[in-house]
Formats: structure tokens, sequence, C-alpha cells
């Protein structure tokens, strides 16, 4: 095996000192808006004295809608939200004088959105004059370009508004005129498209029950919303693949990788609609028999996986895990157990014991990773390697559906102390990974080069 190395640098000195790190950061009282806070309070005094308030709280709006006001415990929320709530709850009389006067810009903002399908000016639409009558088709408009992206959690919260028996808390517009049949229809196609087929089918036998009948333009046909969601939700059609996937730590090698679409974003309280443990390894006992473990929460995400159809991967000290995006479920996919690498139990047990971060790469139907214990070992503990970076390939048949198609210890003498120092990197044809090894009273930094046959 034909190795290139490139000498990157040495580190003068022993010991290496550790950085202590700050305290978590934490939102504390004195970050709300006292002066948007005693503003609210008294909108909220005059509401109960039957005064008008509307142009007052669209001031508020107008001047403080990012400052963030305390709901309860340790949840803040824009003061934004609290003004649309209050709007929203007006009295009849007071909301349509109101909407008299706030159509108009509201109108021109809906019409630059609906013109250029752009949800910017939308986004304002929804900002500023959430309770105005053009916002109500501004919603639906914000939903559809939310669906068109795949971005399904933003098409939900924006549909979601226009229901207006929706959960207690939840910002609904006021007295929407769309067929609530039409919203629900929309709700279910986006939990389906979006792998929630379980709450799909459930609210499908509600919708059933509610709007058997209820008909109109849904996903490319019209009909009845509950036979035309009937095939989509047994089958969901899959969501287009990414350009290339997420083939390596940072999107690729270049490590300047961009979604294809806007990630979703969870408001206080939301949660995503699936989530799927990491599978513990049989040899870790959830923390029992081990010490606690002391990595700092800033540091707790050691996981950086990878995405190629359709299949997300991570890898921790010994093993490669396999996550079925559509189907929703995880398998050990490879164990480093059969590469004759000094581990144990403690490696792998979670959360990680160690102050680690996992990566790996993938390029050509092969994955590319590292294994072993993140620690350089000593002067007299080189009897087995404890680190080797690996390529797997798929293999049919057997316990895991990867196997070791070569693997490879750092390219230094056998009593040298080295470890490989994270996944390699797979670009141009070849496979680049560092490590680093112990010289005399310094710390020599390379890197390694390989042809991806091995």
């Amino acid at each position: 095996m034909r190795v290139l190395l490139f000498p990157l640098i040495a580190l003068l000195g022993c010991t290496l000192t550790a950085v202590a790190q700050p305290p978590s950061a934490r939102l504390r009282n004195e970050t709300e808006s006292n002066r948007t806070r005693k503003r609210l309070t008294e909108v909220q005094q005059k509401l109960a004295d039957g005064k008008p308030v509307a142009d007052e709280l669209q001031d508020i709006l107008d001047q403080s809608g990012d400052d963030l006001v305390l709901v309860k415990d340790n949840q803040y929320q824009p003061a934004r939200r609290l003004v649309q709530q209050y709007l929203a709850a007006l009295p009849d009389k007071q909301l349509e004088t109101f909407r008299d006067r706030i159509d108009e810009p509201a109108k021109r903002l809906l019409d630059q959105g609906k013109k250029r399908r752009d949800p910017r000016p939308l986004r304002e639409l929804a900002d500023r004059y959430f309770v105005s009558r053009p916002a109500e088709e501004g919603l639906l408009l914000l939903g559809e370009l939310a669906f068109e992206r795949g971005d399904f959690v933003a098409a939900v919260r924006h549909w979601r508004a226009l229901l207006p028996d929706a959960d207690e808390g939840a910002l609904t517009y006021p007295k929407p005129k769309i067929d609530p049949a039409a919203v629900k229809a929309r709700l279910i196609l986006a939990k389906s498209l979006g792998g929630d087929r379980d709450g799909a089918t459930l609210d499908l036998e509600q919708l059933r029950k509610d709007h058997p009948k209820a008909t109109g333009p849904l996903a490319g046909t019209t009909g009845v919303y509950a036979d035309t969601l009937a095939k989509l939700v047994a089958a969901p059609p899959l969501p287009p693949l990414a350009s290339g996937g997420w083939t390596s730590f940072a999107g690729g090698p270049a490590r300047d990788g961009k979604p294809d679409s806007p990630l979703p974003r969870f408001l206080a309280g939301e949660r995503p609609h699936r989530r799927v443990a990491i599978p513990r390894d049989p040899t870790d006992r959830g923390g029992k028999d081990r010490p606690p473990v002391s990595v700092p929460p800033a540091k707790a995400l050691v996981f950086h996986p990878v995405v190629v159809n359709r299949m997300a991967y991570l890898a921790d000290a010994g093993r490669v895990i396999q996550f079925d995006l559509v189907a929703g479920t995880a398998r050990v996919a490879f164990h480093a157990a059969a590469l004759e690498l000094d581990f144990d139990a403690t490696d792998l047990a979670l959360p990680c014991p160690h102050d680690a971060d996992f990566t790996l790469s993938a390029a050509n139907g092969e994955l590319f990773a590292r294994f072993g214990k993140p620690a350089l070992p000593t002067n007299g503990d080189t009897v087995r390697p404890r680190t080797l970076i690996a390529c797997l390939e798929p293999k049919e048949g057997g316990e895991f559906p990867l196997s070791a198609k070569w693997s490879a210890a750092p390219p230094v003498g056998k009593d040298t102390p080295a470890a490989w120092e994270g996944a390699p990197v797979v670009a141009d044809g070849r496979v680049y990974a560092s490590f680093v090894r112990a010289d005399n009273n310094r710390l020599v930094h390379a890197i390694a080069c390989y042809r991806p046959c091995g």
C-alpha cells in the first residue's frame, strides 16, 4: 500500500492544557424588555375594561415586535406573537374597524408575494398585518410555498393558523372564510410527505368522520378530499433526492455544503414529528459501572451524520449506524469488533464519555470512517492499534449490511504512539486522513493519502 505523507506542524511541549469552558448560556429575566412588558400589561387592562386598543397594539407591533417577553416559567416569546393574539381576540366591531384601516397595505404585500411567488412580502404580511383580510390568503400561499420547498414543518404551521379549532394557546387567524376541510386536507398531506404517516392516517380517519363529502382540488386532482388522501397516505411519493446528498462533515470535502431547502424551524413547544434513538451497544448498561460524564453541555453533540440515498449514517468509536429516513428506523450497519481494534465498552457508551466528535465520509457507494479511542496511546500501549480508518462497502447477508473493504493504522513505526485524528475525506479520487504521532516531547501532525481501493 502506497502512502503519501504531508507533514503539517509540530506542537512543542509534552503536555496539553485543557481550556476551561464557560457555563452554558441561559436566558435570564433581564433579557425581557420591561418597557414592552409594561405596555402589554396596560393593554390587557384596557381590554378587560372594554376600551379600544387596536391602534396601540399595532404601534407595539411596529416598534417593539421583536422584543422578548416572558410568558411562563423560562419561556420567552416575541412581543409580536402576543400582540397578534390580542388583535385576533378583539370584539367583532373593533376587529372589523381595524381591518378596514390595515387592509390596504396588507393587500399590497399580498400582491407582491403572489406576483413573484416570493415568501418575503408574505412573511411581512403575516408579521405586521396578521388579522387583516388579505392575510388569510397570504397564510395559505405561505404554506404552499413552504410545501413546494419540502419544508413541511413550516407548511403545517402556516396552514394550522387557519383552523379556528387549533390547539389551545396557538395563534389562529380570526374567523377564516376558507373551508376547514380544505385546510385539514393540506395538513394531512404535509404530514404524510413529511414522514409522519401514523399521524396522517389518524387525521385522515377524523377527516372522514367530520367532512365525509368535502370536495376540492388537492395534489393535482379534484375530488373528495378523503379519497384523494387515502391513496397518497397509503403510498406517499418520495421527495426528490438532494443534489449529491450530504456526503461529509459540512456537506462535502470542501466544507461548504448548503442544504437544498431551508431547514425547518421549530417554535417553543414544537417538536420534530419523528425522533429515533441511537441504538445502544449491548455492552452499554446505560451509565452503570462507569464514572459520570464530565463533558460540558456545549460539547455533548458529538455525532455529525452523512446522508446518502435517503439513508443517514453516523459513526462512533466502534460502529456505523444506519437510519432509514423514510421508514424512520435505525440499526447498526457495521461493528469494528472484527478489526482487532483496541477499544472497550466505555468507548461505545451513550452519552459519549469523551470530548469527541465523530464524522464519516461517503463516496462512490462506500463509507469511510475512523474507529478507536480518542486519546493518543502511550509508549507502552502499542500492542494493538488504538485507531483505524476503514473503507466500508455494502454486503449481502450476515449480521451487518456493511463490511470492511480495507482498513489502515497510522503509517508510523511499530513502537511510535500515533492516532488518526478524524474520519477520512475523499476528493479527486484520493482518500485523505490526518493523524498525530508523538516524537519525543512534541506532537507531529501529518496527512496520509490513499487510493480509494486502499
